[in-house]
């Protein structure tokens, strides 16, 4: 397969984390800046990409990484598929989004039952008792994070051959794909 080919396999494998039910790409895992000693890892679930090939996730607009994100917009992006044995790294810069179209939009999809990951009267990590009730309050706290990528990094393992990867850099909208030893 040439470069092109490669990268359009990924794109429809993020694709696929959308519309397939079950998908492994449906989790990512978002890695953020803490400080300059520290990086903070969570499971986020990957729910759209934009016209741009920006990629969406939901969140509580109080919680850590969005604090994070604020000081740093730098992040990176996990995908890993077991069964394929492939993974897709991803670097680039986070955007909030609390208010405009993009957000409007989003917010109209979310489903009643899920209102309650953004309705807490307190922020996620604050500390409860054991067991606590949650208390829910009737405004959202949601906002939409919006991964801009630079950098795709394809690795593809295989069990009796050698493993393949590719780096793609993002340079004036234009992908360009290099194989490099994996």
């Amino acid at each position: 397969m040439k470069e092109a080919e490669y990268l359009e396999h990924i794109w429809q494998d993020l694709e696929k984390g959308i519309s397939k039910k079950g998908h492994p790409f449906k989790l990512a895992t978002l890695a953020t800046i803490v400080n300059a000693n520290e990086l903070k890892q969570r499971t986020l679930v990957l729910r759209a990409i934009t016209n741009q090939k920006t990629l969406i996730f939901y969140t509580d607009f109080r919680s850590n990484k969005v604090s994070q994100v604020l000081r740093n917009s730098a992040a990176s992006l996990l995908f890993y598929n077991d069964e394929q044995k492939l993974q897709i790294s991803l670097k680039g810069k986070v955007t909030i989004h609390t208010k405009g179209d993009l957000w409007k939009e989003h917010l109209s999809k979310i489903s009643k039952d899920s209102e309650d990951d953004y309705n807490t009267l307190h922020a996620p990590g604050t500390t409860i008792e054991e067991k606590e009730e949650l208390e829910r309050v009737s405004n959202l706290n949601f906002c939409l994070l919006e991964f801009k990528i630079f950098t795709i990094d394809y690795l593809q393992l295989h069990k009796d051959k050698d493993h393949q990867r590719l780096i793609f850099n993002k340079t004036a909208n234009v992908w360009k794909g290099d194989f490099v030893v994996p």
